[in-house]
Order: structure tokens, then sequence, then C-alpha cells
């Protein structure tokens, strides 16, 4: 009994020492998110250029920013198991904050992709695919993090935003598509196959993965909408 009171003791002052409301950690979450999409995008710019000073620079960045966003999560469950009150309940809270969570460990994915192997010479008309695609996580990321913000002050633009993000999605999904319509007919050794087929795997799961988001963040407005 003691030992329990001690640790609820514990879990008191630890949430007084984390700064800001609980709806602010979770819109600095989906900020962290945005910047490391962003990053993530820069670092398939530089390796498809093969730019190998620029694409490490950026790799660590969407590292570091991994690691600050599971901080933020770590933040975040912290607080929801405390007192502070919101409109959305703990289990909602939890997959939100689970799920943009799995987005940017997926874009981790896709660096280590990239750090790990480099075809020579770089397939040009495939690199192509991949900064294209690359741009547009980074631009479905900053209607991700725009969303949280509009999640928690608008429910009519978080609904304009969620259908916009499902908009972007499908122009990932016919980009993909194409790619690998060429890869198939470029049809590089089998090592450089496989490496170009799991990275624009990988890359689209991430656009996937913000697509899946929304359409939760979607159900929630419909779950707590007032009528």
């Amino acid at each position: 009994m003691v030992r329990i009171i001690g640790k609820l003791k514990n879990f008191k002052r630890k949430n007084k020492e984390l700064k800001g409301n609980l709806q602010d950690l979770f819109i600095h979450d989906a900020k962290l998110l945005e910047m490391a999409l962003e990053s993530l995008s820069e670092a398939l710019i530089a390796f498809c250029a093969e730019d190998q000073e620029k694409k490490d620079h950026f790799s660590k960045k969407v590292i570091d920013l991994e690691d600050d966003q599971d901080q933020c999560r770590d933040d975040i469950i912290s607080r929801i198991f405390g007192s502070e009150s919101m409109v959305f309940s703990r289990p909602d809270r939890m997959r939100m904050v689970t799920a943009m969570d799995r987005i940017v460990g997926q874009a981790k994915k896709v660096i280590f992709d990239i750090d790990v192997y480099t075809p020579k010479p770089l397939i040009r008309e495939l690199g192509a695919h991949i900064e294209a695609i690359g741009k547009k996580t980074s631009l479905i990321g900053k209607m991700t993090n725009k969303l949280i913000d509009q999640f928690f002050h608008n429910f009519d633009d978080a609904i304009g935003t969620c259908i916009q993000i499902n908009e972007a999605r499908h122009g990932v999904r016919e980009r993909k598509l194409e790619f690998f319509k060429a890869l198939y007919e470029i049809k590089p050794d089998y090592r450089d196959f496989r490496f170009y087929a799991e990275l624009m795997n990988n890359l689209a799961e991430v656009t996937n993965r913000m697509e899946h988001f929304a359409d939760y963040i979607y159900g929630l407005v419909a779950k707590y909408s007032t009528f």
C-alpha cells in the first residue's frame, strides 16, 4: 500500500512539471510530425540528387525529431492518466497520440532505407517519382498538423482538411503506380529492384497512415459533434 501511494505521488509530481495544457501538447506533437515529414522530403530530394552530405543532415533531423516526438508522446500519455480533463475520452486521446507516433515512426523507416543502401548509379526516372512523393508527403504532413489545431477549435474546418488529405493521398497512389510501371520496364538487377520497391512501399505507407489518421479524426468529429 505504501509503495502504491509513493507511485501516485511521483506520478502527480511529474504531471505538474510538464508545461502547457494537454491540448497544447497535442498541437506540439502535430508540429513535430510536420517538421519530421518536411525533413524526410528534403532527405529524399538530396538522396535523388546524390548529395550525401545534405541527405545525412536531413536524415539526422528526422531521427532527432522522432526522438522528440517520442518524448512528447510520453508526456501526453502521462497527462492522459492524470486529473486534467478534456472533452474527448481517454481511449480517443490514446489513439490520436499513438497514430501520430506511428506516422513519424514510418518516416524513420524510410530514412533507414536510404541510409543503408544507395544504388549506383541512381536511376533518375525512378528518383523523380520518389522526390515527387516525398514532396507530397511533406504537404500532407502540413495538412495533418493543421488538422489537429482545427480539431480542437473548429470541426467544420477539420472536416474540410480531412477531405483534402484523402484527395492528396489519391495523388500519391497514382504516382506510386507510375513508379512501379517504370520499375518493371527498367528491370534493374535484383538488389536494386528490391531496394526501390521497398523504399517506395515504405514511403507510400507514411501517407497511408496519415490518410487513416484523417479518417479517424473525421469519425471523432462525427462522434463529438452536437446537432
